[in-house]
């Protein structure tokens, strides 16, 4: 699955990390974005179980530092966008 994430609003990594973590898939964030022009390009998010396609895209991925707590989980119950607001 790919997830597009760009927002400049609203920071919707955490949420997608976290997802992927609480269903133990892998996770690569890519970003168009050049130094200095953050808000130029675009941020997508692969999430898989394909460990062939996460050990071939790796290169190309965006370092991903921790942004969100573990208990940053959306449901059909419970989500918040106060939680995501940048």
């Amino acid at each position: 699955m790919v997830v597009h994430v760009s927002n400049t609003h609203l920071n919707l990594r955490p949420v997608v990390r976290v997802a992927a973590e609480a269903f133990d898939k892998r996770f690569l964030m890519f970003s168009s974005d050049r130094p200095g022009e953050e808000d130029s390009g675009s941020t997508w998010v692969v999430v898989t179980s394909n460990g062939v396609a996460t050990e071939r895209l790796t290169p190309h991925a965006t370092y991903w530092p921790r942004e969100a707590p573990q208990s940053l989980v959306w449901t059909d119950d419970s989500s918040s966008l106060l939680s995501v607001l940048d």
